[in-house]
């Protein structure tokens, strides 16, 4: 039996879905999303989910209301789960009453699964409290709106009380109108108001002011909609609140290069209040290349946790155990390749702290007779100390097709590949942080004008350093 789930998506940015509605994108087997959205939600849909946009904004209805609940009924006959996803809370002026009454009509089963309010949320990521003792008892939200025949739909003089907080929501076209009927009430013309545009996201901005100059404010530096009008004392708090927008790289885009399924440059930036684009520039596979001989080597090498994995997985296909790889020391470059060796039961007898470079010089310096180099193929990082040490291409860094454009002020580089496969797009960037002297001495060439700031070890909480170093 189908069921459908009515989801809030809460205010825009993903962070603020509830693990419940995370949960059910990832398993419906179709989705029904309106436009205010992060369409990045649907990456996390099954592949053989249904994805169909039924989106309104002000002035503009793909499909109008009606439309939309023949649609959710019909998907109902079709799939067994069924997800409509709604901005902001699926009760909190988004129509969501309507579309559960049309399915207990049908005799469908539903179920509501509440979404953050941008009602809440945006004011919040602004820096205000709705609620504050001493200057606020409660708050009221409404969306501004006329009857078909113009004729107006709000008592103003409810808006007198100035211990409460106003919330106008989808307000920005009726911006003046509001406004004007706010002074006409004789509301005082010194209270505070903060306009608030695309709230929760990197794109965020807010214009603060009173009813009296707002308007001036408004068309010297118009901001887009959705946008947010908090009418009230609390909106004076922003300053000493606004956690968000003091962010040390808001308003920053930067363009982050990933070569796999690694995301943690990302995640490590996601804080920083940046508008964070990541591109994929290359996938890893794995070679079925068979292992050499292992009792002819002392010593393995491994420079990255794609190595490691990559030569385990061709070990047991090989071996039965771990026990051939007994009397066999691992030196591995950095903790988490020794992290990566772990997960198999092997402590790496020998870590270092830097590069590849780094690695070549330490090497003189370690007691062991005969090598076997696991690398990346055809990339010969770690040079041959002994005749008779042997490389290992344990997996290659395929080249995957770049679909992106633009200008961002910084773009971060964790391996030579990208940068040269980047050069091959239109996209430029102020900056570049590079993880190592390899990454760097691409960009050179790429890009012989840009300006590089280069970690001194593979790290990428260091390159994230470098960037908050470098902007404040």
């Amino acid at each position: 039996m189908s069921k459908v789930y009515l989801v809030g998506s809460g205010p825009g940015t993903l962070d603020l879905y509830t693990i419940k509605a995370m949960r059910l994108v990832q398993s419906c087997d179709c989705i029904i999303y309106d436009s205010l959205i992060d369409n990045h939600i649907l990456d996390y849909c099954k592949d053989d989910c249904m994805k169909i946009f039924a989106g309104k904004r002000a002035g503009t209805h793909y499909l109008d209301q009606e439309q939309i609940n023949d649609l959710i009924v019909e998907c109902s006959k079709q799939y067994e789960k069924i997800v409509r996803l709604k901005g902001g809370d699926v009760y909190v002026f988004g129509r969501g009453g309507e579309e559960g009454l049309r399915l207990q009509k049908e005799g469908i089963d539903f179920e509501v699964v509440p979404g953050v309010s941008s009602a809440l949320a945006g004011p919040a990521y602004a820096g205000i409290p709705l609620t504050h003792r001493g200057l606020a008892r409660g708050f009221q939200v409404v969306t501004p709106s006329m009857q078909n025949n113009g004729e107006e739909t709000i008592d103003y003089m409810r808006y007198l009380n100035d211990d409460m907080t106003y919330v106008f929501l989808m307000g920005r076209a009726k911006l003046p109108y509001i406004i004007k009927r706010l002074l006409a009430i004789e509301k005082d013309h010194q209270t505070p108001v903060a306009l608030i545009s695309n709230a929760t996201l990197p794109s965020q901005q807010t214009i603060t002011g009173t009813l009296k100059n707002i308007l001036d404010k408004f068309n010297e530096n118009p901001i887009p909609a959705p946008m947010l009008i908090v009418v009230g004392k609390v909106v004076s708090l922003k300053e000493k609140l606004d956690f968000y927008e003091n962010k040390p790289l808001f308003h920053q885009k930067l363009l982050v290069t990933s070569v796999g399924q690694d995301h943690t440059l990302k995640q490590l930036l996601d804080e920083s209040g940046a508008d964070i684009t990541e591109v994929m520039t290359g996938e890893i596979q794995y070679l079925n290349n068979p292992l050499p001989d292992l009792s002819l080597y002392d010593g393995i090498i491994m420079t990255s946790q794609n190595g490691v994995h990559a030569f385990m997985q061709q070990y047991f296909k090989q071996y039965d155990d771990i026990r051939q790889l007994f009397g066999i020391d691992f030196i591995v470059i950095g903790k988490k390749t020794a992290n990566a060796l772990k997960q198999y039961g092997i402590k790496a007898s020998y870590i270092s702290k830097g590069n590849s470079e780094n690695m070549n010089i330490e090497l003189s310096s370690l007691p062991y007779q005969r090598y076997l180099i696991v690398q990346l193929k055809d990339i010969q990082s770690i040079h041959k100390l002994h005749n008779n040490d042997t490389y290992y291409d344990a997996y290659e860094n395929i080249e995957t097709d770049i679909a992106i454009t633009g200008h961002y002020n910084m773009t971060f580089f964790t391996c030579a590949s990208s940068v040269k496969r980047l050069s091959h797009t239109s996209v430029t960037f102020d900056k570049a942080i590079s993880i190592g002297p390899k990454t760097t001495e691409m960009l050179r060439i790429c890009y012989p004008n840009c300006c590089i700031k280069e970690t001194n070890k593979p790290d990428k909480k260091l390159m994230v350093r470098l960037a908050l170093e470098d902007h404040a």
